[in-house]
């Protein structure tokens, strides 16, 4: 298994880096094999996204909060990935315990009233996803005051790639439900409807990348996303490298 010291250097010699998911769903997923010729053109997509600093974090086939991409990408981000990655904190998979984690603030304590107040489920699944968080180091106490562990924050923008060979609709929907989770997300195809026009203006008014093997017709522009589905996908891409003990999926 790689170490996070291990990722740590492959960003200094600023490359590109694919790594396999550590986490699995229930199942066996049929994987299509045309799709699969595609594969060269996500990867060259991918390093040509915008990256604050040099070098992208590439899982194949990630399991998401909702759905499994054909690739996930992370450019630019080692400062953050580095420092969640060495905190020890098990990924925060479970949505009522990241409803609790995002509620929570680094440096300004609430009451466990406000939290209640803020976290719209049972007083029961709030006090339990409260007990496993603190006992994991994700919720630090004070007094009467709680926290939010200084690591646990998005660990950049998350880009999805969806590949298909001619099936626009289909992978639209896909993409589309993987916006809920990623910053950004685009559709690859290998063929072009006849007529474009339908394609290209479902994909400008979803906001959603199009690409023609590996050219950006539209390219995948950032989107702002829910506070707590954007780190909900950011633990799912931690538990995919591995580093920390995980059962998939955690309800």
């Amino acid at each position: 298994m790689l170490t996070p010291a291990a990722i740590s250097q492959n960003f200094q010699l600023e490359g590109n880096f694919e790594y396999r998911s550590m986490t699995r769903p229930y199942g066996v997923r049929f994987t299509p094999t045309k799709e699969a010729a595609l594969d060269p053109a996500l990867r060259s997509l991918a390093r040509s996204l915008p990256q604050p600093t040099p070098g992208v974090v590439m899982i194949a086939e990630m399991p998401g909060p909702s759905g499994i991409p054909d690739l996930v990408a992370l450019p630019g981000s080692a400062t953050r990935l580095m420092e969640r990655l060495e905190s020890k904190i098990p990924p925060v998979l479970k949505r009522s315990e990241i409803e609790v984690v995002a509620a929570l603030k680094v440096r300004q304590g609430i009451s466990l009233d406000t939290l209640k107040s803020r976290v719209h489920r049972a007083e029961k699944t709030v006090l339990q996803s409260l007990r496993t968080l603190s006992q994991n180091g994700a919720v630090k106490k004070d007094g009467n005051l709680l926290y939010r562990a200084e690591v646990l924050h998005p660990v950049g923008h998350l880009y999805a790639l969806e590949a298909k060979v001619d099936d626009w609709k289909k992978g639209m929907r896909q993409a589309f439900r993987y916006r809920s989770w990623c910053a950004a997300s685009a559709l690859i195809m290998s063929q072009m409807p006849k007529n474009r026009e339908p394609l290209l203006a479902t994909a400008r008014r979803l906001n959603i990348g199009l690409a023609l093997e590996d050219r950006w017709i539209v390219r995948p522009r950032i989107s702002k996303l829910d506070h707590v589905q954007r780190l909900w996908g950011s633990e799912h891409f931690v538990a995919a490298l591995g580093f920390t003990p995980t059962k998939y999926p955690q309800l």
